[in-house]
């Protein structure tokens, strides 16, 4: 399973930071990535497990549809990354 998954999408495990809200005045709040994002990650994000702060994200591989989830959803976060390989991707490991 975990071969037919590495060959059919691109995975990326990022570290998020809080989107942060300000005015004028300077900063007001710290949004969590996951609700900022919600909607542009839908379908595509995935955790570890519940206690993970990482999240990995899938992308067909083969697929236009894939190359341009991938490129958009790429240039709404990189802003939003603290680490992890956003620019490469990474294998399943079972």
């Amino acid at each position: 399973m975990i071969d037919f998954l590495n060959e059919t999408y691109n995975f990326f495990k990022i570290e998020p930071m809080d989107y942060p809200v300000s005015s004028q005045n300077g900063l007001i709040d710290k949004w969590p990535f996951t609700k900022v994002f919600r909607r542009t990650l839908e379908g595509k994000a995935y955790k570890e497990d519940e206690d993970s702060k990482d999240i990995i994200l899938a992308f067909e591989k083969k697929t236009e549809t894939g190359k341009k989830d991938y490129k958009f959803v790429h240039d709404e976060i990189k802003d939003y990354v603290i680490g992890g390989s956003i620019d490469d991707p990474i294998p399943l490991k079972p």
